[in-house]
């Protein structure tokens, strides 16, 4: 199975790369820990090795969500409670008081927008280079398009808001993960001077 990750709104092509998948169908155990706490695990066929722990309240992903080889050795963590979900307004303590989303034309006619060094296509390259499509969600076919909302500051520092549209938390949390370690940008200028705007950065997650 192939697997690609891609810009939709900036580029027409998506990038791939090749990746072996299992075809195993874990089973799930729930366990209640508390009144608004519930642990999910999924179990390789035999029921006997653990492949990954997550923890619930209600529909939200919360806690460090952990995925295990076949031998049960730890993989990898998660740690779920750095995801926010919403519109930006809805954190007004992270969102600048000068703030445009740079998907409005008409920031095109007032200054400069705001770039990835290097243009799209390097944006292009540090996501091919630096997301790992988590291994639970290619063997359980999970994928979709994730918006994640940031923030590039009058130095370019870009600084992740809050996911917009989400798919499922893995993948939600990946995207999170990614856009939050990227280099600085070029900042937005407007009348001649650096100013904070907001970006919307879709990343599509697709499995074929």
């Amino acid at each position: 199975m192939r697997w690609s990750i891609w810009i939709p709104l900036l580029t027409a092509l998506p990038i791939t790369a090749q990746v072996t998948t299992g075809t195993t169908d874990p089973r799930v155990r729930t366990t209640a820990l508390n009144d608004s706490v519930r642990q999910v695990d999924r179990l390789d066929k035999k029921g006997r090795t653990v492949l990954s722990t997550h923890y619930f309240q209600g529909d939200r992903a919360v806690g460090v969500w952990k995925e295990y080889d076949k031998k049960g050795g730890l993989v990898d963590e998660r740690d779920m409670d750095i995801l926010r979900y919403g519109e930006p307004e809805d954190f007004p303590e992270s969102v600048p008081a000068v703030s445009t989303d740079p998907t409005d034309t008409s920031l095109a006619l007032v200054g400069v927008m705001p770039e990835f060094p290097g243009g799209e296509a390097e944006l292009i390259n540090y996501l091919t280079r630096n997301i790992r499509y988590p291994r639970e969600a290619i063997d359980r076919d999970i994928q979709g398009l994730v918006h994640v909302y940031g923030v590039v500051d009058q130095t370019g520092d870009w600084r992740t808001i809050s996911i917009v549209r989400g798919v499922h938390p893995l993948l939600d949390h990946e995207a999170w993960r990614v856009s939050d370690g990227m280099p600085d940008w070029r900042p937005c200028i407007q009348q001649g001077k650096p100013v904070p705007v907001k970006v919307k950065l879709p990343i599509l997650f697709r499995l074929r």
